[in-house]
């Protein structure tokens, strides 16, 4: 913990108060995303993490914002309390909401004039504020509310009678901040016991300025937030995880080795927090599976031709490209899903790999759902480029870049030959969701992608050549820059990563075409390698993690 923000007898104080913890905890599970507003894998979590902590025993709160104008906010709440919060020297008035569902308390803060999150042209995202470009860090509703909801979770708990055994499980940046507002807490004396924990699911921060800061403490002095001698970042993690009572938690081991080994995060997106990461510790702690298998399994074959039939009759005027009907039997189709994210989710690579694969040999099917192009405007040239793509390659390449009909979309990832995930970085990703759909994968070996597939076994993992001379930091900077997919081709990096792709898909289609034997052994490993992720055994990890923390006096 970093002491410098608390005095020694405020210090001796809250070891005193985090000494009286003990098992069964009440998990406060504090998440921006929720059932209401999800814009990709955290809301999932959020949603099937907490029942498997309350069946393993802990008493378990989810504490999410009311997003009341995202077009998903319908829903009949009950109105449980009022609480005021000191927000910015001024009391702000927030009611709390509640669903309930078996043993778990999902409340949520609702706030007249905060959490205004509008979810851009989808009216969905909880992250997109349209209004509010957050282009300096004194003028960023996402952050000006994710410091308020942080702020309000202690509140929220003693109105809810929740204040002694608290393990306060903050979510990403948006709620790293908890970290200090349930310490200025217990100080105050309104929470009795509590601990906090955090978990990155992504390698994101945000900027966080002294007058943000002082928003939720006057504690704003820099000398305070020193980090032993070295001036601290003004960021939300910098500041707020090494208040935290152990180590950071992210959602695969492999992800968990990588923050602080893999160039891409460890120079480009989290060098200002390598020195807490190595001080605190990281570890990795796996989701569950994402989905259920379904009741009655279907031959591969049976589940091509229902893809096929369904793509047929399936037209939407934003869909880029088309798929010829009648496509061989021993052609493979490829499938690739998930947010359009050209910092992370690998479109482009995939789109340079398709390019070097002789015309004839498979079919690909691109459903990246793409985020609001005002919000992101720098989307649009990716997004052409999968244009030009599904132009060049006519009857081979067709692109859904928004949320398909979920029927449609269930054919396809049941019927495809293989899932393809060619992400630049992945903290979890969800292999297992294909995997359930009876899907191979070929995936490039990062993060928890690593952790999922094995290779030759449940499908196909691929990355490019280390032995490059290059600057690896220097190159995904380049790469990440990049105004436009054509800009990535000077990095030698990106060359390799589509080179290692393009070979691994040739991989598939050989096995696919000629050691269909090869092929069936895949399908067969696929549900025991998919029940390997479960959220029972996740709740039970975090559970230890909570226990294993040197702060904690935890008794059965």
């Amino acid at each position: 913990m970093n002491l410098e923000v608390f005095t020694p007898s405020e210090v001796a104080s809250l070891e005193a108060s985090r000494g009286t913890l003990q098992a069964p905890w009440t998990v406060a599970y504090c998440v921006w995303e929720n059932p209401y507003a999800k814009s990709g894998g955290i809301g999932a979590v959020a949603r099937d993490l907490p029942p498997a902590l309350a069946a393993a025993g802990a008493g378990v709160i989810v504490i999410s914002p009311w997003h009341s104008r995202l077009k998903t906010a319908h829903a009949d709440l009950v109105a449980m309390s009022d609480i005021e919060v000191p927000f910015g020297g001024r009391p702000v008035r927030l009611r709390l909401l509640e669903t309930r569902a078996g043993a778990v308390r999902r409340v949520y803060l609702d706030a007249p004039g905060h959490f205004t999150a509008d979810g851009g042209a989808e009216g969905k995202d909880p992250y997109i504020y349209s209004h509010d470009p957050c282009a300096t860090a004194d003028d960023c509703s996402l952050l000006r509310d994710s410091l308020l909801a942080c702020a309000a979770v202690p509140h929220a708990l003693a109105a809810l009678g929740a204040t002694r055994n608290v393990i306060v499980h903050a979510q990403d940046w948006q709620f790293a901040s908890v970290a200090l507002t349930t310490k200025l807490a217990l100080l105050q004396g309104f929470l009795q016991s509590a601990a906090v924990f955090v978990t990155s699911h992504n390698p994101y921060d945000h900027q966080l300025s002294p007058a943000m800061l002082g928003l939720i403490t006057d504690r704003t002095d820099a000398q305070l937030w020193n980090i032993e001698g070295q001036p601290a970042v003004d960021s939300v993690c910098a500041h707020m995880l090494p208040l935290a009572d152990g180590p950071i938690s992210t959602v695969s081991r492999t992800f968990a080795r990588e923050l602080t080994s893999d160039p891409l995060l460890s120079t480009h997106f989290t060098p200002h927090l390598q020195r807490i990461y190595r001080v605190l510790g990281v570890v990795g702690i796996p989701n569950g599976r994402f989905g259920k298998p379904p009741s009655v399994e279907r031959a591969k074959l049976e589940k091509r031709r229902a893809m096929l039939e369904a793509l047929a009759a399936y037209r939407d005027p934003r869909q880029l490209g088309r798929l010829d009907a009648g496509v061989a039997s021993h052609v493979p189709v490829f499938f690739t899903f998930g947010r359009f994210d050209p910092g992370q989710k690998g479109f482009d690579v995939l789109a340079r790999a398709i390019e070097a694969i002789p015309p004839g040999m498979a079919r690909f099917i691109l459903a990246p759902q793409a985020r609001d192009m005002n919000a992101f405007p720098a989307d649009r040239p990716f997004l052409a480029d999968l244009a030009r793509l599904a132009s060049a390659r006519p009857g081979e390449v067709v692109v859904y870049p928004f949320q398909m009909e979920p029927a449609v979309y269930g054919a396809i990832m049941q019927g495809a030959s293989y899932a393809v995930m060619p992400s630049l970085y992945e903290p979890f990703g969800a292999a297992t969701e294909p995997y359930l759909a009876g899907t191979p994968v070929v995936a490039r070996a990062t993060g928890g992608l690593a952790d999922q597939v094995e290779d030759m076994a449940t499908g196909l993992l691929y990355r490019e050549a280390t032995t490059l001379a290059i600057d690896p930091a220097a190159e995904w900077k380049l790469i990440e820059s990049a105004l436009d997919p054509a800009d990535r081709l000077a990095s030698p990096l990106y060359a390799a990563m589509t080179s290692s792709l393009a070979a691994a898909l040739m991989r598939a289609i050989v096995l696919y075409s000629h050691a269909p034997e090869t092929y069936q052994r895949f399908l067969a490993n696929l549900p025991a390698k998919a029940a390997e992720f479960d959220w029972t055994a996740a709740a039970h990890r975090y559970l230890d993690w909570y226990a294993s923390s040197s702060a904690m006096r935890a008794s059965a």
